[in-house]
């Protein structure tokens, strides 16, 4: 157990300006373990923050167990409880979290995953000068027991090397603002984005919100390793699939119209922040939003039966908005074939 090897006294190091941001809800079957690899870390959190968004389990008790004052006191962590029983959803829950954070860097942490000893340490090394705003790695995927699924996130994520070098130079806004690169479970940041980002918008998860805006105020690094197990469980608030057949066809058996619905709300909401003057951005990332709001407005506004579909799929591929805007050839097979 995690406590008899803090007590056993192996050396640990705390770090003053770090805190860890855990969100929870009914997390009691797997807590324990990511708690046991918090107390294990190389470079110890100084502050731990556990919001809890209306768990009906024993997570809290599981906490308490497990985070013993005794285990506090040795490893020199101070522990910060948010309890409420109206749960606010994965975005908020996680805002409110980041915010009681008083760390200058602050590691968001889901309650299912396992960190490698030197999770912290690593991160914390990468924030190398100040405009480096957030950091985040790849992960091992594992399933519910913890066996390894053979492939890492960045991989399910269909994340490849250009793309992620991409996504740390110059043209890391237009990179996210495409998709989501950023899982929050493997991210650090600095205090700066937080403020920059407040409040999260809803129709955002907490993740992409936080990398796009430090896209716009900074920089963001990746560190290739795999910093923790991200388990997958059937009962993740969010998880990450590696795309395959039966995938697929899950995806095209969802509905296209409902998906772009989210993806204008979405876009939307960053264009009015910007347009407010709420977030700095250069003219070329004004347009870039501009005509990514288009890009998608038309993709919703297609008709619902897949032939009559193929003419606006057929226009926006020739323009080349697909490319520059979407995923490509994998957004193009989405439009044609999806559900309605």
């Amino acid at each position: 157990m995690a406590t008899d090897d803090v007590r056993a006294g192996r050396p640990r190091r705390l770090a003053d300006d770090i805190s860890v941001a855990l969100c929870t809800f009914n997390g009691e079957k797997f807590i324990v373990e990511q708690l046991e690899s918090i107390i294990r870390q190389t470079l110890l959190p100084r502050e731990l923050v556990i919001s809890d968004d209306g768990s009906t389990d024993r997570t809290l008790e599981v906490v308490r167990r497990v985070l013993t004052p005794e285990v506090l006191a040795e490893t020199g962590i101070s522990l910060k409880f948010l309890q409420r029983k109206e749960p606010l959803g994965v975005t908020r829950n996680f805002e409110a979290a980041l915010a009681a954070c008083s760390g200058e860097f602050v590691s968001l942490c889901d309650q299912d995953d396992v960190w490698r000893p030197d999770r912290l340490e690593r991160l914390r090394a990468e924030f190398s000068s100040d405009d480096v705003l957030l950091v985040h790695s790849d992960a091992r995927m594992v399933d519910s027991a913890g066996r390894p699924l053979g492939h890492s996130l960045f991989s399910a994520l269909g994340a490849g090397r250009r793309e992620l070098a991409r996504e740390q130079g110059p043209t890391a806004f237009e990179v996210l603002v495409r998709r989501n690169l950023v899982t929050g479970a493997t991210a650090m940041v600095r205090r700066q984005l937080l403020v920059a980002a407040r409040p999260f918008p809803a129709s955002w998860v907490h993740d992409h919100w936080l990398a796009v805006v430090a896209s716009l105020a900074g920089r963001i690094v990746v560190d290739q390793g795999l910093l923790i197990d991200y388990r997958q469980h059937g009962a993740n608030q969010i998880g990450a699939t590696k795309l395959n057949g039966s995938v697929a066809l899950d995806l095209l058996a969802q509905s296209r119209r409902r998906r772009h619905e989210e993806r204008v709300e979405r876009i939307s909401e960053l264009n009015h922040r910007l347009i407010a003057g709420e977030l700095s951005a250069t003219e070329a990332q004004r347009a870039f939003v501009e005509g990514k709001l288009r890009h998608e407005l038309i993709r919703r506004g297609m008709p619902r039966g897949r032939v009559a579909r193929w003419p606006s799929v057929a226009r926006e591929l020739f323009t080349g908005r697909y490319h520059r805007f979407s995923r490509g050839v994998i957004d193009v097979v989405r439009d044609a074939l999806s559900a309605s």
